[in-house]
């Protein structure tokens, strides 16, 4: 079986959420059943992606860079921000015709990154959502400092 994660965590970039996500392709790969996992990591806030992490065996990361040379106000309020909307399912859209897994889990505080989901239910390809945050209470805070244009 190829497994597919998307996600804006995973080393080098070094968060708790990375190292989360790291562990759990670590455990994956360790199975005999899994032929293969590959990362797709973007977060156009870490473009530069430095530093290093341990390689796994069966394991591919796919950088993506695209939006490294977008305005930082296009990249404000990833959740409520339909240019993270297009570049998640862009993205899924990219690597799932390029990779073929045979499923795709999305790991990240749900939003956005949701819309790749579209995606894959649209090709018939099965995926997994990981919510970790209580994402809904935080954006409904977000959305209410916003002005009345932004809100929209």
């Amino acid at each position: 079986m190829r497994i597919m994660f998307i996600t804006p965590y995973y080393p080098p970039i070094h968060t708790a959420a990375s190292i989360r996500v790291y562990e759990m392709v670590r455990f994956l790969a360790s199975k005999q059943e899994i032929s293969h996992i590959d990362v797709v990591l973007w977060n156009p806030y870490r473009i530069a992606f430095s530093g290093t992490h341990t390689p796994l065996d069966k394991v591919t990361v796919w950088r993506d860079n695209m939006g490294r040379h977008m305005p930082t106000a296009l990249l404000r309020h990833q959740d409520a921000n339909p240019f993270f909307m297009f570049s998640w399912r862009r993205i899924t859209r990219r690597y799932c015709r390029m990779l073929r897994p045979d499923i795709v889990l999305f790991t990240s505080p749900p939003g956005s990154i949701l819309y790749g989901a579209d995606w894959c239910r649209i090709k018939g390809i099965k995926f997994i959502i990981d919510y970790r945050d209580e994402w809904i209470a935080v954006n409904r805070n977000l959305i209410k400092g916003m002005g009345p244009i932004k809100k929209i």
